[in-house]
């Protein structure tokens, strides 16, 4: 699918250009998620001496990932509610999205993340540059993503519903 080659090949460059730029080694990406074999070759080829490909990691073993995150990207071109955004807000990382799906409804641009270009290997990089080298820019847009994340449990979303269905008959009435 040439829509993730170019999701693939924009986040391999993305990496690429952020590596050389803030030039530390301490920093290691990790890719995750399922792959077309293409993608795969992509970004092993572009991204490995950079990070790790993990493929596809089970739902119930994510969780360690997000824990040892410190910055979530998404740089999908076509995505619906994304759970792997929504994971990553629940643990409070700051987010780099593009402009796909539900990711505006989750992310608020200076907020909580950035929402980038899509196919722009350079607008990821240059925001994974500043919250690499801001620690107080990421632990803020951190924050706001944890709390963005708790409006969003279940039993919020049920008292809306509540509130709205009231709201509803009493229009009626």
């Amino acid at each position: 699918n040439a829509s993730m080659l170019d999701e693939a090949t924009a986040a391999a460059e993305a990496m690429t250009l952020a590596k050389r730029s803030v030039k530390s080694k301490s920093n290691v990406f990790v890719v995750a998620g399922d792959c077309h074999p293409q993608v795969i070759e992509v970004i092993q080829t572009r991204a490995e001496p950079l990070g790790q490909f993990f493929g596809r990691i089970p739902r119930d073993k994510t969780a360690p990932y997000y824990q040892e995150a410190s910055v979530f990207v998404l740089p999908s071109l076509n995505e619906g509610m994304s759970n792997a955004l929504l994971e990553a807000l629940a643990c409070g990382l700051p987010i780099i999205a593009t402009d796909t799906g539900g990711s505006k409804e989750l992310v608020t641009d200076g907020e909580n993340g950035f929402i980038v270009k899509m196919k722009s290997a350079a607008d990821i990089a240059e925001k994974l540059e500043r919250l690499i080298q801001d620690t107080e820019l990421r632990q803020r847009f951190g924050e706001a993503s944890r709390r963005r994340a708790q409006t969003m449990s279940w039993a919020n979303i049920a008292r809306q519903y509540v509130s709205m269905y009231k709201e509803s008959v009493q229009k009626q009435i």
